[in-house]
């Protein structure tokens, strides 16, 4: 599936670090998705493979699952999913270059387990001299999505925090109450259907105070010639298994072995620091 962004999300991602696209998952899909999650359950219960983190396993209850493609994890409906789905096509339109694969998860929860995530970026440091750097470098190489399968309300934002400092407002919420209240959040409301496109240094976090129901799907794309960072390291260990890529949906293949082209000795750079 091929959408084009327009101006209007352009600016929208460049000021506020974010926006959603409504309704471009179609059902199919998704339910394609939410029986692959099933399925995925089933085989860990019965084998014991692959391990699983539960929240109540009786009553299939997942916690966060990352790693779906991982032959172990992988089903055919996450890699048609990603074959066909809009992530990869607007990702590039986003970061204004071919992207390839990082990660890619599902953000799960439910059975009444509380869930209040101290907010945070991802990849960069929250201050110090090189804080501006990081956050300007890795704005250029990668973004991620969230596309739920059950409506989700359970991810804040600070609009706008993604390319600056942080204020000494946010610097003492961060480093007195990590889980209080940060000036400027807002909830991203998203609908089964909806992708919401964000810059992971946005000052984010995952709110779930009454441990409702969750299953979003999770993904990372990264510039293509961006090296292995140390985030996404390791995944050349299957991923360059004989005759993996060949068994992936021909949409999907040419992402994956971006990813194992930059694949090379050494250790990984660390992401949240700039080489000198």
């Amino acid at each position: 599936m091929t959408i084009t962004i327009t101006d209007q999300h352009r600016n929208q991602y460049h000021s506020q670090g974010y926006f959603t696209l409504k309704n471009v998952v179609p059902p199919s899909q998704r339910e394609a998705l939410i029986q692959a999650i099933k399925d995925l359950m089933e085989r860990s219960i019965q084998t014991g493979q692959p391990e699983l983190r539960w929240i109540n396993k009786d009553e299939r209850i997942p916690g966060r699952i990352g790693g779906i493609l991982e032959p172990s994890r992988l089903q055919p409906g996450f890699a048609d999913s990603l074959a066909n789905g809009p992530y990869f096509s607007v990702a590039e339109q986003i970061l204004k270059s071919p992207a390839r694969y990082c990660v890619c998860g599902i953000l799960a929860g439910g059975g009444g387990e509380k869930y209040i995530q101290g907010w945070h970026r991802d990849t960069a440091p929250i201050e110090g001299e090189r804080e501006l750097a990081v956050l300007q470098r890795n704005y250029r190489l990668y973004t991620q999505i969230n596309a739920p399968l059950y409506p989700d309300r359970f991810l804040q934002i600070v609009p706008g925090s993604h390319l600056r400092k942080s204020s000494e407002e946010e610097l003492d919420v961060l480093h007195n109450n990590p889980t209080g209240d940060l000036p400027g959040q807002i909830t991203v409301e998203l609908d089964p259907g909806d992708v919401v496109f964000y810059y992971n240094n946005l000052f984010h976090r995952g709110y779930n105070p009454e441990g409702e129901l969750r299953w979003t799907m999770h993904h990372g794309f990264m510039v293509a010639n961006a090296p292995i960072y140390d985030v996404e390291a390791g995944q050349d260990s299957w991923i360059g298994q004989e005759g993996y890529i060949e068994s992936l949906p021909e949409g999907l293949q040419v992402y994956v072995q971006r990813y194992l082209d930059r694949c090379g000795d050494g250790p990984a750079p660390k992401i949240r620091e700039i080489q000198d």
